[in-house]
């Protein structure tokens, strides 16, 4: 076993310098990479003064030949002409991309690299307890996780935007700080995609009597619109907005030709079963169910925290909800693939917080077992999917391709409610026979007999 453990370790080593060695070797074919071809150029625009450019000019249908795909093509010559820079993110986050300016495009993607290495770093550190060599396993652990390498090679947002953010809010919660969690929450604004876990997440808590991190979500959220109008103006902030009416148009429309097997969403996945001509018209069908999806995953979430706050109650401990909240964080995670309507593999990077949520030492091992089973099975799937798509033909399987793994995300998500179904059903059973809770009761603290008996 020491040995295996040893050449894994060796494996993750080289799965993180790897994207770097790449970046050094092919600089040409790396102008393609999201970082390059987005964020470096994107702050590189902010830096010269023509920020004002970076998203297409009001009443605008297309990204084509738009100040921002121009001053691209000029800044990388190797650029194919078929090819389309866009920015959809906030100004601020352009702004925080202006300094890596000063840099050759491939120096700074090395940098931005080794950032997201850092970040997972501190990821591990935040949550092993201040354990260097537990945090170094985090590490390892998600250098295995094919969306890490992703990320690393094509220089996306996830690991510092998203998975940061989620770990923060997570370790907050852990420390019953609640408010500090809800502006770690809002830091998502960066990279919205993860944003339904937040309010999830919240929302669970709101309704359980617990209102702080909601409050600094809220908070957190009007402080970033601040600090956007403060640092970019008012103008941008509000283009940024119109901006995402454009957003859909990326997969809607067939001439702007995105890889359908990297969408591992299911709105995106059922929307590319229909003509380009007709999405428009089923996104509200498909977007409604999406949302019935996160409703029912709030309510779960809820019911699971009102039992876990009742039963720590009666016991006088933070276990059950330490226990409860790590359960809700999961449901979070799985539930983008299933909600978000751009949710691409190599935003799957933040499942490393799942991944550690599932071997916390709080859980016993009718817990901790399933939820390890459920992190392994995540772990191969999104890795065989990786390999497949890298390897072999897949795109001409287009959306049939990544309907596979969000079927399989469906399932986990269906196995994820029953194991909080049981969570439910034995920490129902002891709150309603201390008397805690009674049949009458209905207030926000603790949930009726039906939930105790597993409705």
């Amino acid at each position: 076993m020491r040995l295996i453990s040893k050449l894994l370790n060796i494996l993750a080593v080289f799965l993180l310098v790897t994207p770097s060695i790449i970046v050094c070797s092919q600089p040409k074919l790396m102008q393609m990479s999201d970082f390059i071809m987005d964020f470096y150029t994107v702050g590189a625009m902010m830096a010269s003064g023509q920020g004002a450019g970076i998203y297409p000019p009001a009443g605008s249908e297309s990204f084509f030949n738009a100040p921002f795909d121009n001053f691209c093509k000029q800044l990388l010559p190797y650029l194919t002409k078929e090819s389309v820079a866009i920015y959809m993110y906030s100004p601020l986050l352009a702004l925080l991309f202006s300094p890596f300016s000063v840099l050759t495009p491939p120096v700074a993607m090395i940098v931005f690299q080794i950032l997201c290495i850092i970040a997972l770093l501190f990821v591990g550190f935040l949550l092993c307890g201040r354990d260097w060599k537990k945090a170094l396993s985090v590490v390892c652990m998600g250098a295995l996780f094919c969306p890490v390498f992703h990320t690393l090679l094509i220089g996306q947002l996830g690991i510092v935007f998203g998975l940061v953010p989620l770990a923060l809010a997570y370790f907050c919660l852990l420390k019953n700080r609640h408010m500090l969690a809800g502006l770690a929450f809002a830091l998502l604004a960066l990279k919205p995609q993860y944003m339904p876990t937040a309010l999830l997440v919240s929302g669970a808590l709101f309704l359980s009597g617990k209102p702080k991190a909601t409050v600094g979500l809220i908070f957190g959220l009007f402080g970033f619109a601040a600090i956007n109008v403060i640092t970019c103006g008012q103008g941008l902030f509000i283009a940024w907005w119109h901006n995402f009416k454009m957003a859909d148009a990326i997969y809607a429309k067939e001439v702007y030709k995105f890889g359908e097997y990297l969408v591992v969403c299911l709105p995106a996945v059922l929307l590319q079963f229909f003509p380009h001509a007709v999405r428009e018209a089923v996104k509200l069908p498909v977007y409604g169910l999406s949302a019935l999806i996160g409703l029912f995953a709030l309510w779960r979430s809820t019911l699971l925290l009102r039992l876990a706050l009742a039963q720590d109650k009666l016991d006088g401990t933070k276990l059950h909800f330490k226990q409860a909240i790590g359960l809700v964080f999961c449901l979070g995670l799985i539930v983008l693939t299933l909600v978000v309507p751009h949710f691409l593999f190599y935003d799957l990077c933040a499942f490393v917080l799942l991944a550690r949520i599932a071997f916390q030492d709080f859980y016993p091992p009718a817990i901790g077992h399933p939820l390890r089973i459920l992190r392994a099975a995540i772990w191969w799937s999104c890795n065989i999917f990786f390999l497949l798509f890298m390897l072999t033909p897949v795109a001409e399987l287009k959306q049939y391709f990544p309907l596979v793994l969000v079927g399989l995300f469906a399932y986990f998500f269906y196995a994820l409610i029953l194991q909080m179904r049981d969570f439910q059903k034995n920490t129902g059973r002891h709150v309603s026979s201390s008397g805690l809770l009674d049949a009458g009761n209905a207030n926000a603290n603790a949930p009726g007999d039906g939930v105790a008996d597993g409705e």
